[in-house]
Order: C-alpha cells, then structure tokens, then sequence
C-alpha cells in the first residue's frame, strides 16, 4: 500500500512539474522565435525600403559597405537586388554578404512569383515588392540566426531533462520524507491490531475454558464457583480493555474542548493519592506526597483525574517492595509541576521513546503486572487534550521520574 502511495505521489508530482517546465520551455522557445521574426522581418524591411527610397543611389556591391545607426543587428547580414518589370538585375546592394550576379539571378527567378518567404538551403530569408517599372527584392542571410535558435532549443530541451531529473530525486526524498510518517502510523496500526487481536483473544480463551469446565456434569460447587470467578475476572479485564480501546479510538477521530472549567488540581491529586495509599500498602510501598493546596487549572476534572490514576498505577506496578514513591505537586512561575518519582525501576533510552506507544512495554515478561500495556498511551492522549506536556527520565540507581507540566490558572 505505501509503495502504490509513494508511486501514485512521484508520478502526479513529477507530471505536474513536467507540464509547468514544458510550458515554460514552449513560452520561452516561442518568444525567442517570435523574437528572431521580427528581427528577419526588420532587416527585411530595412533593406527593401533603405534602397526604394533613394532609387538613384549606385552602389558597388562587392566594395560598398552599408552601416548606420539605423541598421538592423550587425548578425543580419543582407543584401538587395533592383530589377526591371522582366525581372533582369538593374542594381544590388549588399550589406556583408558576397554574392555573384549569377546566383543574383537564379534567386530572383526562384521567388518571382512569390512575396516573401523563406530559401532554407541558401539559408536566406526574402521579401518582394513593386517599384516603378520593376521589383525590388531584399534578401537577409538568417544563417546566425537559426544556429542560435537552435543552439538556444537544445539548450532548453538539455535543461529540462536535467531539471526533470533533478525534480525526480527530490521528489523521491520528499515522497520518502512526507510519507515517513504515514509508514509509521501504518505500522503501528498493523501492530495495534495485532495486540488489540492478541489481548482480546487471551481472556477468551481463559473464558471458554473455564466455560466448559462449568458446563461438565461432574463438577463439585467449589470448582464450579473457580470457573465462575475466573470467568468474571477475565470478563471484567476486557470490559477494561475495551473500554481504553473505545477511548483511544475515539480521541483519534475527534478532539474534545476539554478546556471549560476551572479545575482545583490539588484537591483531585490529593484524592487520587488517598486512593493508592491502601494498594500501595498491600504491596510494602512507601507512598510520599507533597502537595501544595489550592492550585488552579483550566481543564476536566474527570480527566484530571484519570491521568493522575494512570501515572499512580504504572508507579505502584513496576516498583519493588520496600521502595518508594514520591508524589509532589507545586507551582513553577506559570506551571503547575506534578511529579511522580518511583524507586527502583529503571527504563532505558530506547525503551523511553516507545513508553506511549499503544500495548508497548519494556519488558514483555512482565505481563504478569494484569495490565495491555495502554494506560500510558491514554495518559499521553489525556495530556494531549489537556495541554500538558510530559517529560520523563530514568536513572539505574535513582529509579524513573515522570514530571506533567501543567498551565496553571
């Protein structure tokens, strides 16, 4: 699929690019020929009607050199033939061209009964017109002028392969660059799936199991109410999963103002807290907190609440017996810093990039903790839609440490 993207993205790219070149190339090419006529048709001019107005000048051809302020561009060669109503050469004028009365002649015959036009193997554009008792014929040597229109046409056509091939490079980085993150969000997608299809299949089975173990006559009420039990806990677990699924999915596709009341964030740390001292105690945990009063923040109180849980969780899961967690919440300049400090758990540098990731844990043996691995990617969705931002870091000997900088009101 992101092959067939990449491919469907190169190929409008570079047909866009290749038509804006080509009508670039194309105005160019026709300006600059339009530029060349108009020069030719000028020094056509110049030489028919330099000679018609002075009908008595003579003028050696082969010595007389003709060059003014008036005269056309010094490449446009010219020269100039007077004859009588039979077409017989009365006079030529040149303007650096070197002609025979010969060949005068035979041009003079070839175009009689034509106007203007041009004489591509001689290289020679022409323009007639009457005179009293004759014609008047100017001839220009346009030579110079279609080398360099083609000289410029080559150049053009050189060019815009070259800029094609340059745009294809870059636009291959580019298709590389923009759909990296879409590669990503793919991947993740597939494996979110796959653990979404792999969390959800476990408790089933767990509940088919213990389904079928209940369904047999020869069961005694103590293993029967197991099975029951066993079934109710894995059904509880993924109502759970679910539940977060829902939640995710839902965050995904639309964005909620959650920015719409005033919140006392230290009265909901402190009732979260209170909540998590008695599990912690279960567990031989020390839970500390500092908790400065009456700091006021824009956001859900729900929210609030649910993120602060989800971080108090993940602390009493993954720390040690004997170990402890400080909890502190105080206010910074404009921020309010709510810090969850646990002992004895160390994540990597690697590890701490992909924490949020949905179903990501750093060590997967460790599914035994009961959770799916998404409370942190909720809290990251939370934070998101609370404006928060989250930083964490970890130390072998201190432990790991998550600070939430939160607005303050």
């Amino acid at each position: 699929m992101l092959k067939k993207l990449k491919r469907k993205f190169i190929l409008i790219t570079m047909t866009f690019i290749t038509l804006i070149l080509v009508c670039v190339i194309t105005l160019l090419c026709l300006a600059s020929y339009q530029r060349t006529k108009n020069d030719i048709n000028n020094s056509l001019n110049f030489a028919l009607y330099k000679y018609d107005d002075h009908p008595t000048l003579e003028l050696d051809y082969s010595t007389k050199n003709l060059q003014n302020d008036n005269d056309p561009p010094p490449n446009m060669n010219s020269f100039t033939i007077i004859t009588d109503d039979s077409n017989a050469i009365l006079e030529l004028y040149s303007r650096n061209y070197q002609i025979s009365d010969e060949t005068s002649q035979n041009l003079v015959n070839s175009i009689q009964d034509k106007s203007q036009g041009i004489l591509f193997e001689q290289n020679l554009a022409y323009k007639k017109d009457v005179k009293d008792n004759g014609y008047i014929y100017a001839f220009v040597d346009i030579s110079i002028a279609k080398s360099n229109f083609i000289s410029m046409l080559v150049t053009a056509i050189l060019v815009a392969i070259l800029s094609i091939l340059a745009f294809l490079i870059l636009t291959i980085l580019l298709a590389n660059w923009a759909l990296r993150p879409v590669a990503q969000s793919w991947q993740q997608q597939k494996r979110f799936l796959a653990d979404a299809s792999h969390e959800l299949k476990t408790p089933l089975t767990v509940i088919l199991a213990n389904t079928d173990l209940a369904l047999t006559k020869k069961q005694d009420e103590s293993k029967l109410k197991q099975s029951l039990q066993s079934i109710q806990s894995e059904a509880l677990r993924m109502k759970k999963l679910v539940e977060d699924l829902l939640f995710l999915a839902k965050n995904d596709t639309q964005k909620e103002n959650v920015l719409n009341s005033i919140c006392n964030i230290s009265d909901i740390a402190l009732s979260c807290v209170l909540s998590f001292e008695t599990i912690a105690f279960e567990k031989g945990i020390i839970l500390e907190s500092d908790i400065q009063e009456n700091q006021l923040t824009l956001g859900n109180e729900n929210q609030f609440k649910q993120l602060i849980s989800i971080f108090l969780d993940n602390a009493t899961k993954y720390t040690p017996t004997g170990k402890k967690i400080h909890f502190t919440l105080k206010k910074k300049d404009n921020q309010i810093l709510i810090i969850i400090h646990n002992e004895g758990s160390y994540i990597d540098k690697e590890n701490i990039k992909h924490i949020f990731d949905r179903f990501y844990r750093c060590d997967p043996a460790r599914k035994y903790q009961g959770g799916y691995g998404l409370g942190l990617s909720i809290a990251n969705q939370i934070a998101s839609n609370l404006n928060i931002k989250i930083d964490v870091s970890s130390e072998q000997k201190k432990g790991t440490t998550f600070t939430l900088w939160i607005p303050a009101k």
